[in-house]
């Protein structure tokens, strides 16, 4: 949920009236149950009749609409539904309990290289730093108290996440007021990349587009036959850190356009391009800067009450949701998964989702 969507009512899931809700069901299931005996006396079914759990099933998917109705009932009053014996399904209940459902990383501070090391000594290490982020939803900047992250290593981060298509999502937090962890705000590395290019110094533009450059080049020159070696076959896409014991050979290989990023902007970590000057380092205020733009910075505290939770969960377009604790980062919830566990404990309340 992104601020943009700030004084909209929240989505419904269920457009249209009660009554419509009710003969969509009926209809649904009519057409379930002949489609399903269509199926049986065609042989697509072993038994005789239709079974018991064939028919619950046909039941269940028929009550959809209904379920979806009922579901904008509870966003549209307390956002907790409450039943004879004690029953109780609460949104914020169910929305935490999607929180498992994505994976997260946190991702080392500058790429785990020491500051003030040289790139060229400490690109193996900046590699095995980037190789487990693939598979990861979401990855972590923790920009601490601003100086935890050079632009330089933020840019090679997020090329390399734009590339390959993980993490999916990138986070920023920072120590604000004496505070860690407070979130900034968080982002899909595509529109990240972008907005760094828009906003950095021209010199780390220059030095993103000669690294793209030089990965091409080595792209178009990578042998077919992996039996005549890993030597390219252009002269000026020769690297020569190829080789070097960094990891599994494969992935190694694979993230050979971000080590040629590496080399490019190693200059401007060294000082030798003055025109990029304080805006090395990545600060709260550098960071809003970049990205604010591009930011979704809309988060639900997981001690709001109810109310608010039916209205973050419910809102909005955007697919994940942040989830602070008191103001610190805590998770992202995937929207969609928030909504399916709302309906999970209302189709089967006794289930682990029921309540919180």
């Amino acid at each position: 949920m992104s601020d943009a969507n700030r004084g909209f009512p929240h989505a419904r899931l269920w457009p249209s009236t009660a009554l419509a809700a009710l003969i969509s069901s009926g209809l649904l299931l009519v057409v379930l149950v002949v489609a399903l005996e269509l199926l049986r006396r065609s042989g697509s079914f072993a038994e005789r009749t239709l079974s018991p759990v064939v028919l619950l099933g046909a039941v269940v998917v028929s009550a959809i609409p209904v379920t979806l109705l009922l579901i904008d009932r509870v966003a549209a009053g307390a956002g907790t539904l409450r039943g004879p014996g004690g029953f109780e399904v609460s949104f914020a209940g169910a929305a935490l309990a999607a929180e498992r459902t994505t994976n997260q990383k946190s991702i080392a501070a500058n790429l785990g290289s020491i500051p003030g090391q040289n790139v060229a000594d400490s690109g193996g290490g900046i590699l095995r730093t980037l190789e487990p982020l693939v598979g990861a939803e979401v990855g972590i900047v923790d920009l601490e108290e601003g100086s935890a992250w050079w632009q330089t290593r933020l840019l090679v981060l997020l090329s390399g996440a734009t590339r390959v298509g993980y993490p999916r999502l990138i986070v920023f937090v920072a120590t604000i007021g004496g505070r860690p962890r407070q979130l900034l705000g968080w982002g899909v590395p595509r529109n990240l990349l972008r907005a760094q290019l828009a906003h950095c110094p021209d010199a780390l533009a220059a030095a993103f587009h000669r690294g793209r450059a030089d990965a091409l080049r080595w792209m178009i020159s990578y042998p077919i036959d992996e039996r005549l070696g890993v030597t390219p076959w252009l002269p000026s896409a020769q690297v020569p850190f190829l080789n070097e014991p960094v990891g599994p050979s494969r992935s190694h290989r694979e993230l050979v356009p971000e080590r040629l990023l590496l080399l490019q902007v190693a200059s401007l970590e060294n000082g030798g391009t003055p025109s990029i000057g304080d805006d090395l380092f990545v600060s709260e205020h550098v960071a809003r800067r970049l990205f604010g733009s591009v930011w979704c910075t809309a988060a639900v505290d997981r001690h709001e009450e109810d109310q608010k939770w039916q209205d973050a969960v419910l809102s909005g377009t955007d697919p994940y949701l942040a989830v602070t604790d008191e103001g610190r980062y805590s998770a992202m919830i995937d929207r969609q998964a928030a909504v399916n566990a709302v309906i999970v404990s209302l189709v089967s309340p006794d289930g682990e989702h029921a309540g919180r």
